[in-house]
């Protein structure tokens, strides 16, 4: 659980290489994608959130994706506040290993684990023709462990869905998911986190100053209620905004001849 006593929080990016991990966090964090593919070992991304009026770092690791650093997958999970577990909708060996993962995850971290922030990441939704996880089948299981509502399908690529992946991971914090109960209803489970409504469509800004440096406090819009009551038990509202750091603007100087 990210309690709010600490100042700094890690979360882990997990899955097998090649489904675009990196691409998700440099998509939302740096806001560019490259076709390129080159092998994470680890890489750390620091991201300032305001919650509540107080700063708070939040460090998401990219881990490696290689079977051959199962010492660190033990590591990153041990020692996690939240996870980010990622597979591509065109493999369906990679959402195995999103199965295998959350097994390690409740196997390590043991007791009720509904209180640790927790998003399942389907990337590639622009290879949707080459599919081979339905996502029925995907939303199924996720409602049989608890995750339902929080089974994304994104495109690090065309940029769809990728700032709902970290606006719901935050919503979680301090929260506790539902315990899913009966057979899967898909109307709750795949409830919109935001109402249909015209203000929700512009996201609300504000800037400051803060040592020196222009900064936007983009604010994360809180889901809608109908959302709230199917996925989270006695919700508590948290004011959250992203800190982006902005570069002052150079005045530009006029040369008299």
């Amino acid at each position: 659980m990210m309690a709010h006593q600490n100042s700094r929080y890690r979360v882990a990016c997990l899955g097998v290489g090649g489904i675009g991990k990196t691409s998700i966090m440099t998509r939302y964090l740096e806001g560019r994608y490259s076709d390129v593919y080159k092998e994470t070992v680890e890489e750390t991304y620091i991201q300032a959130y305001n919650i509540d009026g107080v700063r708070k770092h939040i460090d998401f690791i990219d881990t490696a994706g290689s079977i051959y650093f199962p010492a660190m997958q033990n590591i990153y999970i041990s020692s996690a506040q939240g996870f980010i577990i990622a597979y591509s909708v065109n493999c369906a060996k990679s959402f195995e290993e999103v199965k295998r993962l959350w097994e390690q995850i409740k196997s390590l971290r043991g007791g009720d684990i509904r209180s640790i922030p927790c998003i399942v990441v389907g990337n590639k939704l622009d290879l949707e023709n080459n599919r081979e996880v339905e996502t029925f089948d995907a939303m199924a299981w996720a409602h049989s462990e608890n995750l339902a509502g929080f089974l994304l399908e994104v495109s690090a690529k065309d940029d769809i869905g990728i700032r709902t992946i970290f606006d719901s991971l935050l919503e979680q914090m301090g929260n506790i998911r539902s315990q899913q109960t009966g057979p899967l209803k898909v109307r709750a489970t795949t409830l919109c986190r935001q109402q249909f409504d015209a203000s929700d469509a512009v996201r609300k800004r504000a800037k400051s100053k803060s040592h020196g440096k222009h900064v936007k406090y983009d604010k994360i819009i809180p889901s809608c209620k109908e959302f709230r009551n199917a996925v989270f038990e006695n919700f508590k509202e948290q004011k959250i905004c992203r800190v982006v750091p902005q570069q002052k603007k150079k005045k530009q100087s006029s040369k008299h001849m």
